[in-house]
Order: structure tokens, then C-alpha cells, then sequence
């Protein structure tokens, strides 16, 4: 199922995960719900609040690690740039995100997102709902 709004499209995968696509000029945001209890990569970045109490987790994905993910040929040479995003809420952890920064202006394929999508709970080193 999709939903529109000007530059805003909304895939649903499984009932509870999304990914989520934003237009930007020449590029595309996508952004990929995904689950995964604890994390398990180096932190790139992080955005906290409440004295460290609850942040935002970024780790940077590398090309290496996305040229390992079987099935991206097709679009890996459109992102720019690509993270995966966890949750630290007092001592729990969570991944919850991948998000992807895609170039090119021919628009994202219906299969490209379906790839993304399915991508990103590889990247995540977790199966992906059934």
C-alpha cells in the first residue's frame, strides 16, 4: 500500500514496518523501519537529551558493508550515503532504522524500494518479519 503527499511516499511492508520516501531536488531520503532488540555497531554519531539519558544512535554504513548485501546492485550506485539508527533509552538499546541517501533523478522503482526495504534487515543482521 501507498500513500502520496507531494514529495512524501509511504510504503507499508508486513502490517508494522514502512519505509518512508522523501524527494529532495535531485535526491531521495529513504528511510527504513526495521527492529532489532541491543546494537551492535560502532557509534558514528549520536544526539542525546536528559544528560545522556536517551539518544539517538548513528552508525555509518560503508560501502563495503552495502556492496555485502545481496540484491542492491540495481540502486547501490545511487546512495550517497546510507545509516543505521538505534534508540538508547536509559540502558535499553534498539535499532529501529536504516536510512539511505539516494542520487539520481529517475524515480525510485516500486522493486527498488522493495530492495531497500529488504536490505536493510540484512544490514541489521536481522530477518525481516514474515
Amino acid at each position: 500500500m501507498m500513500s502520496v503527499l507531494e514529495n512524501v511516499s509511504e510504503y507499508w511492508f508486513h502490517n508494522y514496518y514502512r519505509v518512508l520516501v522523501v524527494k529532495t531536488g535531485s535526491s531521495y531520503l529513504v528511510s527504513v523501519d526495521v527492529y532489532r532488540k541491543g546494537w551492535i555497531w560502532s557509534i558514528d554519531d549520536r544526539e542525546c537529551v536528559c544528560n545522556g539519558e536517551y539518544c539517538l544512535l548513528y552508525h555509518r554504513v560503508s560501502r563495503e558493508e552495502l556492496a555485502s548485501i545481496d540484491g542492491l546492485e540495481d540502486v547501490i550506485d545511487r546512495v550517497v550515503e546510507a545509516f543505521i539508527v538505534g534508540v538508547k533509552a536509559r540502558d535499553r538499546l534498539e535499532t529501529v532504522n536504516v536510512r539511505y541517501r539516494i542520487e539520481g533523478s529517475s524515480p525510485l522503482k516500486y522493486s527498488d524500494i522493495e530492495k531497500l526495504f529488504y536490505a536493510s534487515w540484512s544490514l541489521t543482521k536481522t530477518n525481516p518479519p514474515s
